[in-house]
């Protein structure tokens, strides 16, 4: 996630306080906080992500692999481009509740970190136009602004990726026509068939061909 300079201190700050809102402190004791798959590969893979990262963690970062439990994790990368995009967090999709965050000054150092991956799915927090826009001419496999992952839930948007996050969208009319073989077929008759098709070929034929 990137953050602008400005707004970060408040913006992790309400992360931190919504969190425990939401879950309390302890959010593993919370049962409305959901737990990962039941898989111990995907547990261990998450622990580690987190153990790498670990000095860039400002909440969270507690896992317990009996009940398949990470916390909501913030990783503040604050102002090290180099640092957040080496970190194992960066290297694949998390599919876990780990948040890296990278701050960044202005929407163009946040747009050519983007150029550089061509996302699965984008989102940008802004109400202004000019902005919105700037980020409608990045490329990404799509595009929300204000939420996340709602988009999903529209079955006239198309959903996929692009170049690095893959090829091919899915979803209402979208998903019938790219499961389905377009077969073409041409029946062709013998009316008028041109003879500079054949040899040999006179000048005049070739001309025409």
């Amino acid at each position: 996630m990137f953050v602008d300079s400005s707004i970060a201190e408040a913006f992790i700050s309400t992360l931190k306080e919504t969190i425990v809102a939401q879950y309390g402190v302890d959010p593993q004791q919370d049962r409305a906080f959901g737990r990962m798959a039941k898989v111990l590969a995907h547990h261990k893979r998450l622990s580690k992500m987190i153990n790498r990262d670990s000095k860039y963690i400002v909440h969270g970062g507690e896992t317990d692999a009996s009940d398949f439990y990470t916390a909501p994790t913030l990783l503040d990368f604050r102002t090290d481009t180099e640092a957040y995009h080496a970190s194992a967090c960066m290297q694949e999709e998390i599919f876990g509740p780990i948040l890296p965050i990278l701050r960044v000054d202005g929407v163009e150092k946040a747009i050519d970190s983007i150029l550089t991956r061509e996302p699965l799915a984008m989102y940008a927090f802004t109400h202004d136009g000019h902005v919105q826009e700037k980020f409608m001419n990045v490329s990404a496999g799509s595009l929300q602004f204000n939420d996340t992952i709602t988009f999903m839930l529209n079955e006239n948007l198309p959903f996929g990726g692009v170049g690095n996050s893959g090829s091919g969208k899915y979803h209402g009319y979208q998903g019938f026509v790219e499961f389905s073989h377009m077969k073409s077929i041409m029946i062709n008759s013998n009316f008028n068939d041109l003879k500079a098709r054949y040899s040999p070929q006179t000048k005049a034929d070739m001309a025409v061909m």
